[in-house]
């Protein structure tokens, strides 16, 4: 069921980048660009912020009261295939040492 999701998601937000970039090509509107770089980083924010909360909690530097929200935030990152889990928990290791 997660994977129909994600893939209805993943084809919406692809729908919503295309149709920024034609607003900028054909437009060439400011706040488009803008929603593209915000579109763009704020994703990929989301997935490396997984590193530092890995340290946090691995200090013991966060409340326990942050661990069940951090878990409903972070439990998209659960479903994802394996392959990618795994370069996740390489790269929450980084931020272990």
């Amino acid at each position: 069921m997660w994977g129909w999701i994600f893939a209805i998601l993943a084809v919406i937000y692809a729908a919503f980048l295309i149709w920024l970039t034609v607003r900028i090509v054909n437009r060439r509107e400011g706040w488009a660009k803008w929603t593209v770089l915000a579109s763009t980083c704020l994703p990929l924010l989301y997935v490396l912020s997984v590193g530092p909360m890995y340290w946090l909690s691995t200090r013991d530097l966060m409340p326990a009261s942050a661990e069940k929200p951090l878990g409903i935030l972070y439990f998209p990152l659960e479903k994802l295939p394996q392959q990618i889990k795994d370069g996740l928990f390489w790269y929450q290791e980084l931020w272990g040492k």
